[in-house]
C-alpha cells in the first residue's frame, strides 16, 4: 500500500486514485484479489484517511470506491432432484445399506425433510444440538416452534417456526425413538459428540450424493443454505415430501 499510495500526499488522495491502486494491485499479481480482500485494503486506507481528518490534515475523506461482488450462487436441489434424492433415501433405508458401517435408516429421510421443512442449518449449533425439550407443537397454523440458540448473538435464544409439514415428520421420527427423554437429541441422540454425529449424517447422506447429484448433496453440508431453495420451490407447487 505505501509503495503506490505513500507517494501522494495525504490531502491529494481522491477516489481515483484509490481505484488506480486496486488495479495496480492486482497487475502486480498472478490473481486478483478477491472482493473481500479489496475492502478490507480500502478500510484501512479509509482509517489511515479518518485519522489525517480528526488531525486537521485534510479538510474531507473522499468516498471510496464500490467493489463490485461476485454472484455465486449456493447450488440446490430441483424438484425432481429432490424427489429422487428421497426416495434414494426411503429404497436404502428399506435395503439396509450400510456406509463406513452406519446403517442407512428412515431417520436420514425424516432428516432431509425436516431440514427443509424447519429451515434450520446443519450444523452442531442449530439441527444437531436441537433436543426434544426444545420442540413445542402449535395449533393454530400448525407448526412446530423450534428453540434454537445462538451464541455469537446478542440474543442468544430465538424461537423458529416451521411449515405445517415439520410436525408430521417430527411425530415420525419421535416413533424412532419411543423410549426419548426430553434431554434427548432429536437426530441420532446415541452420540454425545455432536461434531460425530453430524460427519455421520454427512457421510450416509453423501451416499445418497451418490445416487443422485453427489456435488449437490455435499454442497447441502458444505453451504447450508443450500437447501431452503429446494423448500421455497415445493412450497410455492404445494408439493411437500411425503411423511413416509
Amino acid at each position: 500500500m505505501l509503495a503506490y499510495l505513500g507517494r501522494i500526499d495525504v490531502g491529494s488522495v481522491r477516489t481515483p486514485n484509490v481505484r488506480d491502486y486496486l488495479n495496480w494491485v492486482d497487475d502486480h499479481r498472478a490473481k486478483p484479489l478477491s472482493a473481500s480482500t479489496k475492502s478490507k485494503h480500502i478500510t484501512v486506507i479509509r482509517k489511515v484517511l479518518r485519522t489525517a481528518y480528526e488531525a486537521g490534515a485534510i479538510d474531507s475523506i473522499p468516498p471510496m470506491p464500490k467493489v463490485p461482488r461476485r454472484d455465486n450462487p449456493r447450488d440446490w436441489f430441483d424438484d425432481d432432484e429432490y424427489e429422487r434424492l428421497l426416495l434414494a433415501a426411503r429404497e436404502s433405508a428399506k435395503e439396509g445399506i450400510k456406509v463406513r458401517g452406519v446403517p442407512i435408516t428412515m431417520e436420514l429421510y425424516y432428516f432431509i425433510v425436516f431440514l427443509v421443512h424447519s429451515f434450520l442449518r446443519p450444523t452442531e449449533n442449530e439441527v444437531f444440538a436441537l433436543k426434544h425439550r426444545d420442540v413445542r407443537l402449535r395449533d393454530d397454523p400448525k407448526s412446530l416452534q423450534l428453540r434454537v440458540e445462538k451464541p455469537k448473538t446478542k440474543n442468544a435464544i430465538l424461537w423458529s417456526d416451521t411449515t405445517a409439514y415439520a410436525p408430521d415428520f417430527y411425530d415420525h421420527l419421535k416413533a424412532l425413538y419411543p423410549n426419548r427423554k426430553p434431554t434427548d437429541y432429536v437426530f441420532l441422540p446415541g452420540y454425545p459428540n455432536r461434531t460425530t454425529a453430524k460427519r455421520v449424517f454427512e457421510n450416509l447422506f453423501n451416499y445418497l450424493g451418490g445416487c443422485e447429484r453427489r456435488s449437490k448433496a455435499q454442497r447441502l453440508f458444505v453451504a447450508p443454505y443450500g437447501h431452503l431453495q429446494t423448500h421455497s420451490s415445493f412450497e410455492r407447487q404445494g408439493q411437500p415430501a411425503q411423511p413416509g
